[in-house]
């Protein structure tokens, strides 16, 4: 009877145990962790909502400036179609041409067009930048457009790809085919040649050099493609084609460097209150008088220095 009494004694307290503290225990961590899972789950709902608003801002950065971009780029090409394609038309912005009321408009209206481009560039780079997910989407149109605008003002290895494509043609009828990495480091090498010769002789293009420096370019190139391809020049050949060859090496570089881009573009830019973009550009009766008396005092200056 003891015995019985005992063990059932157990059984009632082992009960109690287990009821009283085991499976509330058991409820109580189910419950923690039921809580700490919906807790996970508002953050991490709260977390996508954030990042899904903010890559929508970030989108509606592209669209606000997308517009203003776009009428800025055409302005620019309108004019660049003018003075590219135009015989005659480009005039207006040679330094030492006579400047009628009309050229002058014309010669700062075509620097306005480049300069408020390059504003609208810097003002949708700065949106975007004050955004955390800079990089949250894949880089849009928009986005590319502006790069290769950048890349092609900036960076010269076309230029030089094409200097020696002009002289490959003309001194090497025959050229075999060239691998991108040799052709590549070949421009590089005749223009590091051509700008130490500028550098040497003074000079701003090869066409300003007198006629023997003329000749030892061209010997120079040459002789650096020579080596590289191994093939022959023959002397009579440079000789025959120095004045065309002259001419590839003067074509004119004339780069708007990244930084400089940037700076022109902040130039022109003015903070917008109370609008949805942050940023606006100049207009460009404000921009005409900051060139007209930056220019009148850069002729007060040069006018100084010669009485001087």
């Amino acid at each position: 009877m003891n015995t019985a009494a005992l063990i059932g004694l157990m059984g009632i307290l082992l009960g109690f145990i287990i009821r009283d503290w085991i499976l509330q225990r058991h409820f109580f961590n189910k419950k923690r962790e039921a809580e700490l899972e919906d807790q996970f789950k508002r953050r991490q709902y709260e977390f996508e909502a954030t990042y899904r608003a903010e890559v929508a801002e970030a989108r509606d950065v592209v669209r606000l400036y997308a517009d203003p971009l776009l009428r800025s780029a055409k302005s620019l090409n309108y004019r660049l179609q003018e003075v590219l394609e135009q015989k005659g038309r480009a005039t207006f912005l040679l330094p030492h041409t006579p400047q009628s009321e009309f050229g002058v408009y014309k010669r700062i209206s075509t620097l306005y067009r480049l300069a408020a481009l390059l504003a609208w560039i810097c003002a949708y780079r700065k949106e975007r930048s004050y955004l955390d997910p800079a990089d949250a989407t894949k880089p849009s149109e928009v986005e590319k457009a502006v790069e290769g605008l950048e890349s092609a003002l900036a960076d010269g290895p076309h230029i030089e790809t094409q200097r020696l494509n002009e002289l490959l043609r003309i001194w090497v009828p025959s050229c075999p085919e060239i691998a991108d990495a040799i052709k590549k480091d070949l421009a590089v090498a005749i223009d590091n040649l051509l700008r130490s010769t500028l550098a040497e002789q003074e000079k701003t293009r090869a066409l300003e050099l007198s006629e023997s420096d003329k000749k030892t370019l061209c010997q120079r190139a040459a002789k650096i493609i020579s080596d590289a391809l191994n093939v022959n020049i023959p002397a009579e050949l440079l000789i025959s084609e120095s004045t065309r060859a002259v001419v590839f090496f003067g074509i004119k570089e004339a780069y708007v460097y990244r930084d400089w881009q940037q700076a022109i573009g902040e130039l022109l830019l003015n903070s917008s209150a109370g609008t949805p973009r942050r940023f606006d550009v100049m207009g460009y009766q404000h921009f005409e008088a900051l060139f007209l008396s930056a220019d009148e005092a850069t002729e007060i200056a040069t006018a100084m220095d010669s009485a001087t």
